[in-house]
């Protein structure tokens, strides 16, 4: 199916995606269909869609840049909804969650 501008819609077409940097004032570096981050403090950001999806039962797969070979990100059990959802960075050698500079993330699903 079509967007009314044209563009294709389809289960292979991400429905949002953002790169981000989460250290010191939360800034967005580009984007689509992501209307703003909240940070939720450290190594917590939430991360709010311009359009929601049909439901909760979306894929989100997230990433950030290594401060060190044990850097991650992932999503938080629950907390997704239609229109939002969040991600914790962290590294597996440090104890809870840290900042991260540049922090990725892609949405799939209707």
């Amino acid at each position: 199916s079509f967007k009314q501008d044209g563009r294709g819609l389809s289960q292979f077409t991400a429905k949002a995606w953002i790169l981000f940097n989460g250290r010191g004032t939360v800034a967005i570096t580009d984007s689509h269909n992501v209307s703003s981050v909240t940070d939720n403090g450290t190594g917590s950001y939430l991360v709010n869609l311009s359009n929601a999806c049909a439901n909760s039962n979306y894929a989100v797969v997230c990433v950030c840049d290594a401060w060190s070979w044990d850097s991650y990100a992932s999503t938080t059990p629950g907390s997704k909804t239609s229109s939002r959802f969040q991600i914790m960075a962290s590294r597996s050698s440090a104890t809870g969650r840290e900042d991260n500079d540049h922090i990725s993330a892609l949405a799939f699903g209707d």
